[in-house]
């Protein structure tokens, strides 16, 4: 039984080939976003000039052609989800209008499941200022969270590709996070108690169906930088990363569980992969993760998952039955490789390796 032990220490997660969808990502798109399911994975990414383009790869690593969504004004912050069997693509973008003032738009472009563009004409989700884009899967369709001078808002976009409505997400200020789980978003924001004092990470919950809060405000230790938060939802939970600790609360704000062993990198990813958490982090050496039970009382040793050198950027997705793709951009000298490889759980049973 202590050999067994060891061996799951050693090998908490099987890994797939790794998967190279771009030899050379173009300067400047290192911001990417990925979604996927135990067949194919989506990545879409923007470039230096205009738009954002994505390409798919499969399990075998057949890369099909890239497909150029949109050249209109400069693209960033691309986000990926998947619902059904229908993928969609959101971002943001800035121009310039007659009067060389400046525009700033969110666009939703739907994305079928072999991989080809379903809208070519991409709907206007909002039009004003707006900052960490991020698309989710909801039961209806999608959900496209965005933050504004005035906070966060929330906007339902059906399967069909209609847009439904814009919610205002009842919190102040921009946040810098967000996750959907079980009818809930999640979002982190970076505030301060007092003009001119420390900084203090906290969260709040409202319904993704009517934007309403849910009565919580749970505040945390100051974070050193952006690059270290993160928050992942699933079975019914949210985890959040700050600085290499996590804690976990239901999506009713309940406290489950806490853990200051997930490691110190940047930048953080955290899925649940329909058995376990799988907390990412990236270093100079390549990407490495910590498989993490719900409440967080049991965590895996880091394991390597990518190789570098320099992890530059790292996507993460959970796909369910123990099972998530990673993908990454290798910043080396010969270039700067987008790379996206299948990852899992070699069994169902949860691993209490070693103490939180």
């Amino acid at each position: 039984m202590f050999l067994a032990a060891l061996i799951l220490a050693a090998t908490p997660l099987i890994l797939g080939p790794e998967r190279v969808v771009a030899e050379m990502v173009p300067p400047g798109g290192e911001p990417f976003a990925l979604a996927g399911d135990a067949n194919r994975a989506v990545v879409a990414w923007t470039g230096s000039g205009n738009g954002v383009s994505y390409r798919t790869v499969d399990v075998q690593g057949h890369v099909t052609d890239v497909v150029h969504v949109w050249n209109g004004g400069v693209a960033m912050t691309p986000s990926l989800a998947r619902s059904g069997s229908v993928y969609a693509l959101a971002w943001r973008e800035e121009g310039r209008d007659s009067f060389n003032q400046l525009v700033q738009k969110v666009y939703l472009s739907r994305i079928a499941a072999d991989g080809s563009l379903i809208d070519f004409v991409p709907l206007t989700i909002w039009e004003g200022h707006s900052e960490n884009v991020t698309l989710f899967a909801v039961h209806d369709g999608f959900a496209v969270f965005f933050a504004s001078y005035s906070g966060g808002y929330l906007s339902r976009v059906s399967a069909g590709g209609t847009l439904i409505d814009v919610l205002p997400h009842l919190v102040s200020g921009a946040p810098v996070a967000a996750a959907v789980d079980n009818g809930t978003l999640a979002t982190l924001q970076v505030g301060r108690s007092i003009i001119g004092g420390p900084p203090f990470l906290h969260l709040d919950l409202a319904h993704t169906d009517t934007g309403e809060a849910i009565a919580l405000e749970r505040t945390f230790a100051p974070p050193i930088s952006g690059e270290f938060l993160t928050v992942g939802g699933g079975n019914g939970s949210f985890l959040v990363v700050w600085n290499g600790t996590g804690q976990v609360f239901g999506t009713d704000g309940t406290f489950i569980g806490k853990s200051t062993k997930l490691g110190f990198f940047a930048p953080p990813q955290a899925v649940w992969d329909g058995l376990n958490w799988i907390v990412s982090m990236g270093a100079e050496d390549g990407l490495s993760a910590v498989v993490a039970s719900r409440d967080l009382s049991s965590l895996s040793a880091p394991f390597p998952i990518g190789t570098g050198p320099r992890v530059k950027k790292a996507a993460l997705v959970g796909i369910g039955g123990g099972q998530a793709i990673a993908a990454w951009i290798r910043a080396g000298d010969d270039g700067q490789p987008l790379v996206v490889r299948w990852i899992s759980e070699p069994s169902s049973r949860p691993r209490p390796l070693r103490g939180r």
